[in-house]
């Protein structure tokens, strides 16, 4: 291997600035996926309520408990 720039110098490049570019674009939505996953678990039992109530057939646990 050499280091003289042939001709894949300007692929290592383009490769070099494609790869960090994905990485700290992925790596900057963590935090967001994060606060997403928070905001879902502490959201769960008030949606998962809320959807069963309106529905025919389907009973809450809640509802389950009582018959």
């Amino acid at each position: 291997m050499t280091i003289l720039p042939g001709c894949q110098h300007k692929y290592n490049l383009y490769e070099d600035k494609l790869l960090s570019t994905f990485w700290t674009v992925s790596f900057s939505l963590v935090p967001f996926q994060l606060l997403v996953m928070v905001a879902s678990l502490l959201c769960s039992n008030h949606v998962d309520g809320m959807l069963r109530s309106g529905r025919p057939g389907l009973k809450s646990f809640k509802e389950e408990k009582q018959d």
